[in-house]
């Protein structure tokens, strides 16, 4: 689940943001130059999945440099 893209100061919030984004729009590309019906069938079925766990990935990262000293 990509986020909405936020300017921020923060290194790191910058990062995993461009991140998403990127895989986002990897699979996307991926969907929109399959040629064949099972590879369309393949990245759909996995698209979703893999958005979500690098949206939970940063989750993890963004909780854990909350928790940690500077």
């Amino acid at each position: 689940m990509p986020t909405e893209t936020k300017k921020s100061d923060n290194i790191l919030e910058q990062f995993l943001s461009e991140f998403e984004t990127l895989v986002s729009g990897i699979t996307e590309h991926a969907l929109k130059n399959a040629e064949d019906e099972d590879e369309k069938a393949v990245i759909q079925s996995f698209a979703p999945s893999l958005n979500n766990q690098i949206f939970e990935l940063n989750q993890f990262i963004r909780e854990g440099s909350k928790k940690s000293s500077k």
